[in-house]
């Protein structure tokens, strides 16, 4: 399996990539239909997707956006769970990975 031979940054780039993935499908779909916006946006430009990208990502969590959809809640827990792999991947690093 290609991942089990990824060096540290080489990990730390694929999770900014995944992060920047789910920010392109924020932006796609980042409007009033989706979500409920505290800030009364209408929609979400790149900035403010790629912000909660990396916000859902690494924290878990966003008090400014909120999903509307069930597929924008499916959405959320996909990118939620790729995270939760990867930090059980990462407790393992020197067990799975090449040092």
């Amino acid at each position: 399996m290609y991942i089990l031979t990824l060096n540290k940054l080489q990990f730390l780039a694929l999770n900014i990539i995944v992060i920047f993935l789910f920010g392109l499908i924020y932006k796609h779909y980042g409007n009033d239909k989706h979500f409920i916006f505290v800030n009364k946006n209408k929609h979400m430009n790149f900035t403010d997707a790629l912000y909660f990208s990396a916000n859902t990502y690494i924290t878990i969590g966003n008090n400014d956006t909120y999903p509307k959809t069930k597929f924008m809640k499916k959405i959320i827990m996909i990118q939620m769970l790729i995270l939760i792999v990867s930090l059980i991947m990462l407790s393992s690093y020197d067990k799975l990975f090449k040092l």
